[in-house]
């Protein structure tokens, strides 16, 4: 297993336990160990970002169930949609970021 196979295999069981709201350990071992050296997971803040601009750019449906489920405060969210706004600027992702957070 190369890196990418290893990152596309990591994602999609990292989108399958957040799509069932469950916890786990993950332990990394053998050949991909050596690959993987670091592991980083992304804080709740940092998905609440991620799951914003998504939402925004992709359209509501999993992204915005997974942002309800971080229950995030109106803090949060703005703090998210500032940040969402240095990746896209354009005009029409803020009409579409406005209407998301209305």
């Amino acid at each position: 297993m190369d890196q990418t196979q290893t990152h596309e295999l990591l994602a999609a069981l990292g989108e399958q336990l957040a799509a069932q709201a469950v916890r786990f350990e993950l332990v990394v071992i053998g050949g991909s160990a050596l690959l993987a050296l670091t592991v980083h997971f992304a804080s709740r803040i940092d998905q609440i970002h991620f799951k914003l601009y998504a939402m925004v750019d992709q359209g509501a449906g999993k992204h915005e169930a997974d942002l309800r489920a971080l229950a995030p405060t109106t803090d949060e969210l703005l703090e998210a949609a500032r940040w969402t706004r240095t990746h896209d600027p354009s005009e029409g992702f803020r009409e579409e970021l406005v209407a998301a957070l209305a």
